[in-house]
C-alpha cells in the first residue's frame, strides 16, 4: 500500500516539525541549493509546494512574497503568514490559486509521496507564469538516499517508508506537463549537525 503525503504527515508531522524547530539549520544546504537557481529579488512571488512547515521561508531574500501550499493540517498550521507570506491547505493537484499567478515554484523532498505525480506537474505548470521557473528536488532512484529511506527507514520506522523516487523518465514527464527542462542534475546537499548525537536525535 502506498501512503500519500497527507496520510503520512497526518501521523508524524508533529515530530518532524519538532525536529526542525530544535535543529532549524540542519537542512540549510538543501534549502539554499533549491533557491540558488532562482535569483530571487523583492516583489517575486514564490510558491513552496508542498511546503511542510514552511521551513523554506526563512531563507528567502527580503521582499519575496511566499505562498505555502500544504496538504497536511499540522504542517499547514506552522506555515508563516504575514505581509509577505500566505498559505493554502489543499491537495497538490487542486491548488486554489489563479493560473500563472506565481513567478517561481519550489518543491523540495515531498513529491516522492505524491501518488499522481503527472497531475502535480500539470498543476505546477498551470500556476507558474510562462517566464517563470520551477525547481524540483527529490530523491533519485537507486541513490544512497533512496536506499536509506525505503530500506533502513522503512524497516525501523513503525509507519514505514515507501517512496516513489525520480528516475530517468522524470524529465520527459515534466515535458509532457508543459515544463521545459533547463537543467537535470544529481546534487548531494548534506544535512549538518554539531554532533553525531544531535544527528541521531533528529533522525529519530
Amino acid at each position: 500500500m502506498f501512503d500519500t503525503y497527507e496520510d503520512i504527515f497526518s501521523k508524524r508531522a508533529d515530530r518532524y516539525d519538532a525536529a526542525m524547530a530544535r535543529w532549524p539549520d540542519a537542512r540549510r544546504a538543501e534549502f539554499e541549493m533549491a533557491l540558488a537557481p532562482l535569483r530571487l529579488e523583492a516583489g517575486t512571488v514564490l510558491c513552496d509546494m508542498p511546503a511542510g512547515g514552511g521551513y523554506l521561508y526563512r531563507y528567502l531574500p527580503e521582499g519575496v512574497a511566499y505562498v505555502a501550499v500544504e496538504p497536511s493540517e499540522h504542517f499547514f498550521a506552522q506555515c508563516p503568514t504575514g505581509p509577505c507570506a500566505s498559505r493554502v491547505r489543499c491537495p497538490l493537484t487542486e491548488v486554489p490559486l489563479e493560473d500563472a499567478s506565481v513567478d517561481c515554484l519550489v518543491s523540495l523532498a515531498g513529491l516522492h509521496h505524491a501518488p499522481d505525480l503527472d497531475a502535480v506537474f500539470v498543476e505546477m505548470r498551470r500556476l507558474v507564469k510562462t517566464s517563470g521557473r520551477v525547481v524540483l528536488a527529490d530523491v533519485e532512484v537507486g541513490s544512497a538516499s533512496a536506499k536509506f529511506l525505503n530500506g533502513f527507514v522503512h524497516a525501523h520506522n513503525p509507519l514505514g517508508h515507501v517512496g516513489i523516487f525520480f528516475d530517468e523518465d522524470t524529465p520527459a514527464r515534466l515535458g509532457t506537463a508543459g515544463l521545459h527542462v533547463l537543467e537535470d542534475s544529481a546534487v548531494a546537499p548534506r544535512w549538518s549537525f554539531a554532533s553525531a548525537e544531535d544527528m541521531g536525535a533528529y533522525c529519530r
